[in-house]
Formats: structure tokens, sequence, C-alpha cells
């Protein structure tokens, strides 16, 4: 098996300091080690939680390698997923992707603000779409902050902070 086809995911236990970087071809097993371990901070207080909702398998890699040491994490693929497990998980924030499939987040986002019992989420929304007047429009939607393709971790960071 070539090292190319497989993907990258992280897994460190909590407070030790170190990443491991794990090498799996199977993303929903990488996934699952990445996810299960314990999801309570060093002072024993529990997680915040956040929904990742995005449709490129690289970058909902990515997010939970710079997001899962610090936060309990839970990912859909697409707009209709994400909210879905916005009403089952009841998340802190959610970071939403605006070009998905089935329902894109510009939708998803108008929906879940137009929700009684999911609009006090604040979502950041994570998109290449960075063209001129792309941040206002997802302002517009109900995003409550914004953040431009390629993700900067402290930007990204200080955003989730600033929120939760």
């Amino acid at each position: 098996m070539s090292l190319a086809s497989r993907k990258v995911c992280a897994f460190s236990a909590h407070g030790s300091g170190r990443r491991t970087f794990v090498l799996d071809q199977a993303d929903v097993e990488c996934q699952k080690r990445v996810l299960l371990h314990p999801s309570a901070s060093p002072a024993g207080m529990t997680k915040k939680k956040i929904l990742i909702v995005e449709d490129v398998e690289f970058n909902r890699d990515l997010l939970v390698q710079l997001l899962g040491d610090d936060f309990h994490l839970s990912l859909a693929a697409d707009g209709k997923e994400g909210l879905e497990k916005a009403a089952l998980d009841q998340p802190d924030l959610i970071l939403m992707d605006l070009g998905l499939p089935v329902i894109d987040g510009w939708e998803a986002t108008r929906r879940l603000k137009a929700s009684q019992e999911l609009r006090h989420i604040p979502i950041i929304a994570i998109t290449s779409h960075a063209m001129s007047g792309d941040e206002r429009k997802a302002f517009a939607a109900g995003c409550d902050d914004y953040l431009a393709k390629p993700i900067h971790e402290d930007e990204l960071m200080a955003k989730i902070r600033k929120l939760i």
C-alpha cells in the first residue's frame, strides 16, 4: 500500500503534551480513534462541543487535528447531516463550510438561525468563498463570524475563543 493513499489523523492523550499522528486508510475508523478519547479538560471541566460541517475529507481531518485536544468534536459531511447533528448534539459552536452538498451551508445556517432551539449556537463560516461580498452574505445568512480558507490555526482559535 502506498503512503499517498493513506489519511492522516491525530490523537493525543489529553495533557500528555504529545500528539501522535496516525496514518490510516480507513478514515471513519481513524476519526473514531481521535474522537473517542476522554472529553474532560485537565481541570475536570467538560470540554465545549464543536460541530464541524465540512464535505472535504482532508479539511475535516485537518480541523480534527487542530481542535481534537481542546474540544469534543462531531462531524457532518453535508448541510442536511449538519442540521440533524446540531439538533441531536446541541453543540456550543458550529464550524460551517458554505459550499456543501445536499443542503448548502448558506441554507443550513439560515435554518439553524430560524430554529428556536438552535438559533443561540454561534456559527463560524469556514469557506473558500472569499469573493468580494461573501463575508457580508455569510453574516446576512446568520453566521457569527467568517474565516476564509486556507485556515490559519491562531486565527481560528481566536475566533472560537471569542464565541464560546
